[in-house]
């Protein structure tokens, strides 16, 4: 599951950048092979540093976190010469990342995801005296 689409990519970035930058076969559009492995790249990153924080992955998706993979997957999608503002923005969204990651930033309706996640690996502790029964290995 990915936490960004082709289709928020063109929204974000417009068609002509995404066709331009993912098109590998000289046909003018997006190859959806290159562009699902930038989006799933962008989602292992992005699953990477929040696994010990949330449980994933996240859904509904988040809007921080679509914009986050959006920016990731437009990085990857350049082969080289990326420019200044896709870098940037990449930069930008790996320090968001760090801030949700770190829990300086929350993502709305993940608490609920982050408790459940919290209780089911709850281990309780009592204290006492231990069991006495005839031939238990506890003594008796």
């Amino acid at each position: 599951m990915s936490y960004a689409t082709l289709a928020d990519l063109y929204a974000r970035f417009g068609d002509a950048e995404i066709d331009q930058v993912a098109d590998t076969g000289g046909t003018g559009s997006a190859d959806p092979v290159l562009v699902g492995r930038a989006l799933g790249d962008a989602t292992a990153e992005i699953d990477a540093a929040l696994a010990g924080r949330y449980q994933l992955p996240m859904q509904p998706v988040p809007a921080l976190l679509a914009r986050i993979a959006c920016d990731l997957a437009r990085e990857a999608l350049y082969d080289d010469a990326t420019p200044a503002v896709v870098e940037s923005r990449a930069k930008t969204a790996r320090g968001l990342l760090r801030s949700v990651a770190s829990g300086q930033l929350r993502l709305p309706g993940a608490a609920a995801a982050q408790a459940a996640a919290t209780e089911q690996n709850l281990v309780e502790m009592v204290s006492g005296r231990r069991p006495s029964w005839p031939g238990s290995p506890f003594g008796g």
